[in-house]
């Protein structure tokens, strides 16, 4: 892991410290990229949909997205 990607998660992991709510979110979401990536008959368009959420909460998920390379 290069410094940037340690960073990246430090960033996010003092984002959603004290938040129950957001935690359960990452780790649920993190889960889902995992079997995304890993299920290659789900995604043969490579789209990931998800459901609507809040700024905050897709904030979350963009930088957790940048740790797992999608962007």
């Amino acid at each position: 892991m290069s410094v940037t990607e340690f960073a990246m998660v430090e960033e996010l992991a003092f984002l959603v410290k004290d938040n129950l709510r957001c935690k359960h979110l990452v780790l649920s979401m993190e889960e889902t990229f995992l079997n995304f990536l890993q299920d290659d008959s789900s995604h043969s368009d490579g789209i990931l949909e998800l459901q609507p959420m809040d700024a905050y909460n897709r904030l979350l998920l963009h930088r957790l997205a940048d740790i797992f390379g999608y962007f």
